[in-house]
């Protein structure tokens, strides 16, 4: 498949299936190992599968025509070429549907950017989509990048079948995710509906429709036929009809049952329940409230978005704090620089969707013909120049770990990929040549794009499809020679790579403890001094050595000698930094302008804070400091009523934290010296074995273990091409120990719809 792939093989015929020769596969992998500069024995040996696993560009390397006609000189296709010098690139967008549907007379829902649907609401996307399938099928099949988005018969008869099956459920969540909750004796007959009379199979249902009642009947009885549980209902709707956050002991259910009927007690007039002797009714704190309504777009339910506003932009690669998108569009200036500064080509960005050259940050199969792996394998393609509408465009795999100024070892250099791609978008091919940038394999970073000269065989091939620049700017825009755009600014690369080693201060992550933990884009990030570790998502240490805060984070003073506290906002994801009475607000890993600020916009007391971390229950920020804790809501920028209270309410954590932390388990986390304590869920209350060690189960420490020169060689350490962290040795490493994490749930079955989780979810507070 390989060297099909990459032109050194034909493809087997579809008809016949027949194999590849023995002579045809000896003489390909020959080719194959003249391309790379590999001996020739014919044979994968091990230097060839090396070659094979290197990361690669996706296109061929050898042609059809170039098998049958013969070697090209110097690797130049004439063809390949733009016909026009002044050359327009864009970051890939997609079609607005207000048009089509001011025409067609259809609702002019905002189905991309604002669709104000409550929680889960899945039912009601599929109906709009159902609702303006005329506009989708419009402006879809009005452009030929976007007509296999058409929805098919089988698309629409499915949608349909769903839309039929949940569509009763609609009017139940809507009650539930209104602005205050619904009570337990509106739950129960609506329940009880459901499954007697709604989600009957009728005869006109299809079989899918059919189906889909019948596993959302099957999960009810399975969910709520607990006669232990329905009884709890029953009373607490007796007890306070309006019920929302009482609790009733199952020890004394019979007293209260019997209290209850015999004196027909009145719902309360405020949320608490007396304390009578001999109820046994428990009254949760406001801790256990619902977390804020969010909005939901059909773009997150479609995984495709066939459509998107006109501004907005979707092909940056993933949010990493790395590469900004800043330092990603200027990558991608300086790389096309890289060729406008040699040949008589004028690159200029433009931010509509008609430009030559159109970057796309994509994943996987991504119907274009050249499919993504994941990780590694082949990084990135680019079409040639041509009548085709795909001609020009640029594609990088978004799985990869897109770096820039980082060792050669770890990551992709996105600078030097991105040369190679542009090569290709203006007609140069593979070439064998060692010292060219168009070979095909990932060669590691080419040094500082403000210095990047192309080698000597790449300047000859271009020069024979364009010739040689003359004095013309690579700014200049067509029709518009005096605009001068400004180029983009990139930090200086250090001039010499040893002020990126560690220094003697260096902390030692198997003893230390740690100034502030935080979870930032699901990664664990454990701060101390200057410097800081990173855990990924799937509890891989990115390096063993720690990076420096001032240059991972760039605002923070330069002197800064550690931090109190890091979290990330909900809603808008910024990161946000405490030290003394100040604080600092990052977007990625660039400063917000404004900051520093005074702690005192929290209306925290002008005191240094010990922790800061939000609450998955409730999405509300929680700051703690010695004995006392406060809640704060990010979203309406305000400090919760009642605060501060005494931190014992956390059953289990010591007081004066170092900080704390949710994480994808949905477990909350809290650190104190070299301990941590694990909270579960929506809990208040300390999970049983705990406090554990920090080192052996977060850091992949052993016991008794330092920082030392052999430490790697003693660890279950597995080098790969990870994210870098500015110039210092970055490996992935897995840890042998039990996961501090716990078992992650399984996944729901398809067919737990939102309304039912919705449902559960109200329960599952109510009863806390």
């Amino acid at each position: 498949d390989w060297l099909s792939k990459f032109g050194y093989l034909p493809p087997p015929d579809p008809v016949t299936g027949q194999l590849q020769t023995k002579e045809a596969l000896t003489k390909a992998i020959k080719a194959m190992q003249k391309y790379g500069g590999l001996k020739e024995t014919g044979v994968l040996d091990q230097a060839t599968l090396g070659l094979m696993k290197t990361p690669r560009c996706s296109l061929p390397d050898v042609s059809e025509a170039e098998g049958t006609m013969g070697r090209r000189k110097r690797d130049v296709n004439p063809q390949n070429k733009w016909s026009k010098r002044h050359l327009s690139w864009s970051w890939k967008k997609r079609r607005d549907m207000s048009e089509v549907q001011a025409e067609l007379g259809l609702p002019t829902h905002q189905l991309i950017t604002e669709s104000p649907t409550r929680w889960g609401s899945r039912q009601r996307m599929i109906e709009r989509f159902l609702e303006q399938e005329k506009a989708l099928v419009r402006v879809l099949g009005s452009d030929k990048k976007s007509r296999h988005l058409v929805p098919t018969w089988q698309d629409l008869d499915v949608l349909e079948s769903i839309n039929k099956a949940v569509k009763p459920l609609q009017e139940f969540t809507d009650a539930l995710s209104g602005e205050s909750y619904v009570s337990v004796s509106y739950i129960k007959p609506v329940l009880h509906l459901f499954k007697t009379s709604l989600l009957q199979p009728e005869e006109e249902d299809a079989e899918l429709t059919k189906t889909i009642k019948g596993k959302i009947m099957r999960y009810l009885d399975d969910k709520y036929s607990d006669p232990v549980k329905d009884e709890l209902l029953d009373i607490s709707s007796l007890v306070d009809p309006r019920f929302r956050t009482t609790y009733i002991d199952p020890d004394k259910v019979k007293p209260v049952k019997k209290r209850a009927v015999a004196e027909s007690l009145p719902a309360p007039a405020n949320n608490s329940t007396p304390q009578q002797p001999g109820t046994a009714v428990q009254v949760r704190q406001e801790d256990a409230q619902p977390p804020p309504k969010k909005k939901m777009t059909l773009a997150a339910f479609f995984k495709k978005n066939p459509v998107s506003s006109p501004n907005q932009v979707r092909t940056f690669p993933k949010d990493s704090a790395l590469l900004g998108r800043d330092t990603v569009r200027a990558l991608m200036y300086y790389a096309l620089k890289v060729w406008s500064d040699i040949a008589p080509l004028n690159f200029h960005e433009v931010a509509g969707s008609d430009a030559d050259i159109q970057i796309d940050f994509t994943k996987a199969d991504h119907n274009d013909g050249y499919p993504f792996d994941g990780p590694g394998g082949t990084v990135a393609h680019a079409f040639f120049p041509g009548e085709r509408f795909t001609a020009g465009d640029t594609h990088f795999d978004d799985d990869e770990a897109w770096t820039f100024r980082s060792p050669d070892t770890h990551g992709m250099d996105l600078f030097a990929v991105a040369v190679h791609e542009f090569g290709h978008a203006i007609g140069l091919v593979h070439t064998s040549a060692i010292e060219s940038i168009m070979r095909p394999y990932y060669q590691g970073p080419v040094g500082d794009p403000l210095k990047y000269n192309l080698p000597y065989e790449d300047k000859v091939r271009v020069w024979q499809l364009y010739g040689v620049r003359d004095s013309v700017s690579h700014t200049n825009r067509p029709g518009n020679p005096s605009q001068t755009a400004e180029p983009p600014v990139l930090l200086d690369l250090p001039e010499n790579r040893s002020t990126l080693l560690l220094t003697r201060d260096a902390p030692d992550r198997c003893t230390s403890h740690f100034d502030a933990v935080a979870q930032i884009r699901g990664e664990a990030f454990f701060f101390k001094g200057k410097y800081f570790w990173r855990l990924t998502r799937e509890k891989h240490l990115v390096s063993l050595r720690p990076a420096q805060i001032h240059r991972f984070w760039r605002g923070l003073p330069q002197n800064l000698d550690s931090v109190d506290a890091v979290y990330e906002r909900p809603g808008d994801h910024k990161i946000v930094f405490f030290k003394g009475l100040k604080y600092w607000v990052f977007k990625d890993n660039n400063v917000e302008e404004g900051y520093p600020r005074s702690i005192s916009d929290f209306g925290l007391p002008l005191e240094v804070i010990d922790a800061a971390f939000v609450w998955l229950h409730n999405e509300k920020t929680y700051f703690f400091k010695d004995n006392l804790y406060w809640r704060y809501d990010d979203h309406l920028r305000r400090m919760d009523l009642g605060y501060p209270k005494d931190s014992s309410l956390w059953k289990g954590l010591p007081p004066q934290l170092d900080d704390a932390i949710r994480w994808s388990d949905g477990s909350s986390y809290f650190f104190k010296g070299k301990e941590y304590w694990r909270v579960p869920s929506s809990d208040m209350e300390v999970e049983a074995g705990y406090p554990r060690s920090i080192a052996k189960d977060w850091l992949l420490c052993t016991e008794m273990q330092a920082d030392s020169p052999d430490t790697e060689t003693r660890l279950n350490v597995q080098h790969q091409p990870d994210h870098a962290e500015n110039g210092f040795e970055v490996c992935s490493c897995t840890s042998d120990s039990a996961s501090p994490l716990g078992a992650r749930p399984s996944p729901s079955p398809l067919w737990l719809l939102p309304p039912l989780w919705t449902l559960s979810l109200a329960l599952r507070s109510e009863l806390l």
